[in-house]
């Protein structure tokens, strides 16, 4: 599914229930169906399913069979068997409400969600109190960003189950992407009365509480999640990076070695590291700092570094190490100029066709930063924004502009923007030679770690 909750700090987000039908209610014919029974009860899904495919060559049309053998193609991720599966039961029974759920999820999981969201509506039409369908169906809403219509599902859900704390989640989980931080406090508060022991819902409500910059409240429900569950990786780090907004450098290295200790990430050594550093511990800061640093070479270079010694440098750390790198340049105005009597954009063009080429030969991907044209820089991005843009534009296979969220906007203020804390940030993805272009993903961006935080990943 992926991610629905906005920001750096959290990570646990509201899911699908997959909720299976009960094996008794299946009527196999003519089969030994125990052995069948008993390899589901087991959650042997991989003897289950061999078993009913060979009973299904010599019953073809058995519609429950193929129904059952979705199920376990579903719980092994065997996603496109699955979907031919209950197509072809719902080809057979129009009326099967919960196997066009279940094709639903798996339109989900592709990320198709248009299709999801006409599966999930047939679904309701069939059963119209069907409360995971509606649950579904926000998810559905607040990936395609309709967060009206999720709002609109409420009354809905509730009358079906008023003390389902999920149904507050899904509320709250679309209005923080609506940036509605009252609504999500509300909301989020309703699941916690609810279910006052869940870590997930404190988490949570921690993180709203530290969006609208009231740590303490946050810190408190962080520490009442940790009580039910201490070794949540994700609680453990918020609660540091909380200590660490308001300086309080020990309690964060505290949280943040304990945390590191748990498990290898990048976003937990960077913040540790910065919090060791801080609190002065500086054996554990330049350790942490190892752990990634190792895998990152710097070449520095103002003008002088072209695009033959980058040829030169890719083969050398192939040859080095047996690895091919991830060549990150930084930026490809300031390369050095292949021919000194060319223009600026005839340098760049030969530049990126270059880069293109060692990209090609090497099989490694190369990210190139550009610089902007300055008229862009209170106008949303498009393409024109790249200077000298000829070749970036058309030998890219990949074209992507950051902008501040809300830029192009009369009501648009600059340094109002700038001042918040996360920034409000737009990827916008201008060209896709192998996928789907046009497409605007937000993100959360935090200074004090140069972090961007996909919101909905």
């Amino acid at each position: 599914m992926g991610k629905l909750w906005s920001g750096v700090l959290e990570s646990e987000q509201p899911t699908i229930l997959m909720k299976r039908r009960k094996v008794a209610a299946l009527d196999i014919r003519n089969m030994n169906n125990q052995e069948i029974l008993a390899n589901i009860e087991k959650k042997d899904y991989t003897k289950a399913k061999e078993l009913l495919c060979s009973y299904l060559q010599s019953n073809p049309d058995d519609v429950e069979a193929e129904k059952f053998l979705g199920l376990c193609n579903i719980n092994l991720g065997c996603f496109n068997e699955a979907k031919r599966n209950f197509e072809y039961v719902t080809s057979k029974n129009e009326d099967d409400a919960l196997s066009y759920y279940y094709l639903s999820t798996i339109y989900i999981n592709e990320q198709d969600f248009n299709n999801a969201e006409r599966l999930l509506n047939k679904v309701i039409n069939l059963r119209g109190n069907y409360l995971d369908a509606y649950k579904s169906l926000a998810i559905v809403y607040i990936e395609q960003k309709k967060y009206k219509e999720v709002y609109e599902l409420k009354e809905k859900m509730i009358s079906i189950d008023s003390e389902d704390a999920q149904i507050y989640d899904l509320i709250a989980s679309a209005a923080m992407k609506d940036y509605n931080i009252e609504l999500a406090l509300s909301e989020l508060q309703k699941a916690v009365e609810i279910e006052p022991d869940n870590p997930k819902y404190l988490n949570r409500l921690g993180f709203i509480y530290f969006s609208s910059n009231k740590i303490d409240k946050a810190i408190k429900y962080y520490k009442k999640a940790l009580l039910i569950d201490s070794e949540d990786s994700q609680i453990l780090y918020n609660i540091g990076i909380a200590y660490f907004s308001i300086e309080e450098f020990e309690k964060s290295y505290k949280y943040l070695k304990k945390v590191c200790k748990k498990e290898e990430n990048d976003n937990y050594l960077s913040a540790y590291a910065i919090a060791a550093l801080k609190s002065k511990n500086f054996k554990d800061a330049i350790k942490s700092y190892k752990e990634y640093a190792n895998h990152i070479y710097i070449f520095e270079g103002i003008g002088e570094i072209g695009v033959k010694d980058i040829r030169d440098a890719v083969l050398r750390h192939i040859s080095f190490t047996g690895n091919t790198p991830v060549v990150v340049i930084d930026y490809l105005q300031i390369l050095a100029p292949a021919d000194m009597r060319a223009t600026d954009k005839q340098n760049i063009d030969k530049a990126v066709m270059e880069l293109k080429r060692i990209s090609r030969d090497y099989k490694i991907a190369i990210l190139g930063i550009s610089s902007f044209n300055r008229e862009n820089y209170s106008n949303a991005v498009t393409m024109s924004a790249f200077k000298e843009s000829g070749a970036i534009e058309y030998s890219s296979d990949v074209l992507i502009g950051l902008q501040l969220k809300g830029i192009g906007n009369k009501s648009f203020n600059f340094i109002e923007a700038k001042k918040k804390n996360p920034r409000e940030i737009e990827l916008v993805i201008l060209k896709n030679r192998n996928g789907r272009a046009g497409d605007i993903i937000e993100y959360s961006y935090y200074p004090m770690f140069n972090y961007f935080d996909e919101l909905g990943e």
